[in-house]
């Protein structure tokens, strides 16, 4: 399986419209890996794409629609956060 990926620009600082690109790759395992402006590198976050239910990866795992969801769940200030302290 070839790595599936997805990026979204984030917003966070509104006064001086400063911007980060946040990446997500996935190889098919357990998480997708979230990376600061380029898909290399430390990864700051991972999503977890586990369903402990039927004790199994999901099975219509979309990077796109699990990213925007991270980004809507995690919220702004967090992301903000979460650069500050590792990018």
């Amino acid at each position: 399986m070839s790595n599936m990926t997805a990026k979204r620009t984030v917003t966070l600082d509104t006064w001086n419209g400063y911007k980060v690109e946040i990446h997500a790759t996935w190889s098919g395992g357990t998480y997708i890996d979230l990376h600061w402006n380029s898909p290399e590198g430390n990864v700051l976050e991972v999503i977890n794409v586990y369903d402990y239910r039927s004790g199994k990866i999901k099975d219509d795992v979309n990077v796109s629609r699990e990213l925007s969801e991270w980004i809507r769940e995690t919220g702004i200030e967090e992301i903000r956060n979460y650069y500050r302290h590792t990018a």
